[in-house]
């Protein structure tokens, strides 16, 4: 159901919740699905994208200002909603709340067009995948992530004693002396193709 043309609209997610208070009932809060009153999307899509979340039992209705939708669900955790809405909207660029799990969640679908950052005094390094293995005696971490200036997967290998050093406060030039200088990039800011590689 994809449609011929991508668009590049901007959408945030929001997943349902309950709210429960003492001696009332709880208060419900729908999902929401938002592109905003100056981004109208094609009708025909939006009713397509609807019947999809439908067809997996869904509620889901349009929203009567045309900004967006509701949804609900019972039982399906929030990265499985996320993988639906996706696939029911895939034209949208379609962003969450930033939390760390929300961030986790948009950096495994990231794509050429959506790219998850850190926030400024962050390292991207902590959005991403990591796997310890060991070597001689020596504990490494692999980070794997998409670098978010070609979008293509990138991964270093790092001593793991070396990141704790820098989150105890180390500056990162000072405690990566093992890897170059554009994975030691790749690692605070994700974008290490541009320090030392042309873009594929």
């Amino acid at each position: 159901m994809t449609p011929n043309v991508r668009n590049t609209t901007k959408a945030m997610l929001t997943f349902p919740k309950i709210f429960p208070r003492p001696g009332q009932k709880p208060l419900k809060h729908y999902g929401n699905l938002i592109w905003g009153l100056s981004n109208p999307q094609d009708d025909e899509l939006v009713t397509r994208g609807l019947e999809y979340l439908r067809r997996r039992s869904y509620y889901a209705s349009p929203f009567p200002e045309g900004d967006g939708i509701c949804y609900d669900i019972k039982g399906l955790p929030e990265e499985t909603i996320y993988e639906d809405v996706i696939q029911a909207f895939p034209w949208l660029n379609i962003s969450l709340p930033d939390t760390p799990e929300n961030r986790m969640m948009m950096l495994k679908h990231a794509d050429e067009d959506s790219f998850v950052v850190p926030k400024p005094g962050s390292f991207y390094y902590k959005l991403c995948q990591q796997t310890e293995s060991t070597e001689d005696g020596v504990t490494y971490l692999t980070i794997t992530g998409p670098d978010v200036f070609t979008g293509q997967t990138r991964s270093v290998k790092v001593k793991k004693a070396e990141l704790e050093q820098v989150d105890n406060g180390v500056p990162i030039q000072l405690a990566m002396q093992s890897v170059s200088a554009a994975d030691r990039e790749f690692l605070i800011s994700g974008m290490g193709k541009l320090l030392s590689e042309p873009p594929e």
